[in-house]
């Protein structure tokens, strides 16, 4: 946001912004004090999303620690437009064990990420073309949709990350 605002992006820029996409749903905003039950649905919500379980889901820790036995693993960040992580667990014959994806993007529908990690599941850790078509198979469907998907991610990015960690895999002791 930054970027496109050219300065840092404060609590004014935020509720601006928040108040023009309302108005520009035709939803009418009331100035005032919150009601009961808007009380009760913000704490909710803060509730869930403040959570541990919400923030650290997708956790390198947690990725490493679960990986299936004989396996190595390994973990590559990709800085393209967006951030991405990716985490593999690579068996004694180089198949990808497990995956994970994370990063900073925004993309949808909420699984996304997930899919594509289950997705490089079962694929030879060093066929770059496979792992990129496994990616694009999900990443590319038509009910993908990121909020503005010139400043977003690509299939190369995740890519990238993938490849950077299968590299990291192999040089883990025993290697891919």
């Amino acid at each position: 946001a930054e970027d496109v605002l050219g300065h840092p992006v404060g609590y004014e820029d935020l509720r601006d912004a928040l108040l023009a996409a309302l108005d520009a749903a035709g939803i009418d905003v009331e100035p005032g004090e919150l009601t009961a039950g808007e009380r009760k649905g913000v704490a909710k919500v803060s509730a869930r999303v403040g959570s541990d379980e919400a923030i650290r889901r997708v956790s390198s820790e947690r990725f490493r620690a679960d990986a299936p036995p004989g396996t190595r693993v390994g973990f590559g960040n990709e800085k393209g437009r967006k951030l991405c992580r990716a985490g593999v667990a690579v068996d004694y014959h180089g198949i990808v064990a497990a995956a994970m994806v994370a990063g900073d993007m925004h993309v949808s529908p909420p699984d996304l990420i997930d899919r594509v990690a289950q997705a490089l599941v079962g694929a030879r850790a060093l066929d770059q073309a496979d792992l990129r078509g496994r990616i694009a198979g999900v990443f590319e469907a038509p009910d993908v949709h990121q909020a503005d998907a010139t400043l977003g991610v690509t299939t190369d990015d995740l890519l990238a990350a993938v490849l950077k960690a299968v590299a990291a895999a192999d040089t883990a002791p025993g290697g891919v």
